[in-house]
């Protein structure tokens, strides 16, 4: 026999049936003895309620002449026949209704006058357990009415000892614990027993089936019981031997497909070597290209500044102001398309430029080309952070020129050289929410004049901005109310 591990056996299911089949013992155990116990006690009572009865009837007609005639003498003469003849007998009590009590013991008799205390209820006939100030112990108190030819006379009270009740109330409880102890443990022991017969075959599948989850494919279950656990192993040993044969059928799966795998890995990894070697090349020619291109803008932009430079020179050397001033409009227009490629040069994308860099840079550079003595002129800007492409770029920095330019030279030209008013050029650039791109110029000028219609304007400035304007495809206003604005709104190429 298997020796049982207590610790592991709570976890089992023989431990959970072997509790239930001992409470249930216990539950049954408590329930007997919660009834054998009150009913020996009742047919003690009923036997000593009997005894008493017979006691009460014996003394009544042996008795009952002497007592309604007042002979107590003979009443007590017959009480010691009766009274000393049993050793059940604590005492006896006749009381009449409206006289004395004469009360027989085991060691004497007497007579009391008071009798309110023997007289019980008419319907209080049934005997009971009581603490007797007679005898000063328990005994069984049974109170008969006296009766004789039809006349209530008193009652007779007799008093039975209790030790025979006792000891049988507690032979029976030593009884009752030492059948209850034995029945615990047998219980225990057989309800254990009944368990691990129940839960052995399922523990005997709980264990293989543990072995199967480990790995050990090829693990039997041996039950035979003739009953459907029996059924249930020869079930799950077949079950364990188709599991076998697909895990065998699994294993040659995987090594063909772990074969495939490995030829496709190392094709995989040729042709990787291969992309790789021409993302390299690609990567190689793309910086020669970012190089390449990098070194045309620069060029492009040093070769701007040579024309700017040689510009210059010329109108030094032709010492006349007004071919200087046309000379200084075309160095500005030649900056703008310079700055560009400048900043495109500097820029990590050399397709776009930051707008908002490049335009502040030109319109500064622009202001300090034209500084007018006693002419101060603020630059406000509120341009968003846009990144724009060449192609708008250049034609959007040549329209800025024009208009800076006309007016630093046109817009604060006022008759009065003491005005306090500010001269302020705003320049918004902004993105709507159809992704638009507004550019705004303002100044506070005099404004154009009142008969220009600046589409019709044969001016080159106006004519390179409209011109401009409608190269990038640009939808332009102008307002000279309060100075001059243009508004151009256009997409971004």
């Amino acid at each position: 026999m298997k020796r049982i591990n207590l610790f592991n056996f709570r976890k089992k299911i023989a431990w959970k049936t072997t509790l239930w089949i001992w409470i249930l013992t216990l539950s049954t155990m408590a329930v007997f003895i919660a009834y054998i116990i009150p009913y020996q006690k009742s047919i003690l009572l009923t036997r000593m309620n009997n005894e008493a009865t017979d006691l009460a009837i014996t003394i009544l007609h042996t008795n009952s002449s002497a007592f309604i005639s007042g002979e107590l003498g003979t009443v007590v003469l017959n009480l010691e026949r009766i009274v000393p003849s049993s050793r059940s007998i604590k005492y006896v009590v006749l009381t009449k209704k409206d006289g004395e009590s004469i009360i027989y013991y085991q060691k004497g008799w007497r007579i009391e006058d008071n009798t309110s205390d023997w007289l019980p209820s008419e319907t209080d006939t049934a005997g009971f357990i009581i603490q007797s100030k007679i005898v000063n112990e328990r005994v069984f108190h049974k109170p008969y009415r006296f009766t004789y030819s039809g006349i209530d006379w008193g009652w007779i009270h007799v008093g039975l000892s209790l030790e025979n009740y006792d000891r049988t109330i507690n032979q029976n409880v030593i009884n009752i614990i030492i059948v209850t102890g034995a029945m615990v443990i047998l219980g225990l022991i057989f309800s254990i027993l009944f368990a691990r017969k129940i839960t052995g075959p399922i523990t005997e599948l709980d264990n293989t089936t543990r072995l199967i989850a480990g790995g050990k494919l090829d693990s039997k279950v041996f039950i035979k019981s003739g009953d459907e656990l029996e059924n249930l192993a020869e079930s799950f040993n077949k079950m364990t031997d188709s599991l076998l044969k697909a895990y065998d059928e699994l294993e040659e799966k995987v090594k063909e497909r772990t074969s495939q795998l490995e030829r496709a890995n190392s094709k995989l990894e040729n042709e990787i070597l291969e992309r790789k070697s021409i993302e390299a090349s690609l990567y190689n020619s793309l910086t020669e290209k970012e190089v390449l291109l990098k070194e045309i803008h620069h060029r492009v932009k040093n070769n701007l500044q040579i024309i700017s430079s040689l510009l210059n020179l010329q109108a030094i050397k032709l010492n006349n102001p007004e071919y200087f001033d046309l000379s200084k409009e075309s160095q500005n227009r030649i900056k703008s398309m310079a700055l560009v490629h400048e900043k495109l040069y500097q820029s990590k994308d050399l397709s776009k430029v930051d707008f908002r860099d490049y335009i502040v840079s030109l319109c500064e550079y622009i202001s300090q080309s034209y500084y007018i003595e006693n002419q101060k002129v603020k630059l406000e800007y509120d341009i968003e952070h846009l990144l724009v492409t060449i192609d708008s770029a250049i034609p959007l920095g040549l329209i800025l020129n024009e208009l800076i330019t006309n007016s630093l030279k046109y817009a604060f030209r006022r008759n009065d050289s003491s005005s306090d008013q500010e001269n302020i050029i705003q320049i918004k650039i902004k993105k709507d929410s159809n992704n638009n791109i507004i550019l705004d110029f303002k100044d506070n000028g005099v404004g154009l004049p009142k008969d220009l219609v600046p589409q019709q304007s044969k001016t080159l400035g106006l004519k390179i901005v409209f011109n401009l304007a409608e190269q990038i495809e640009s939808d332009i206003r102008v307002n000279s109310d309060n100075g001059t604005q243009f508004t151009l709104t256009f997409k971004q190429a």
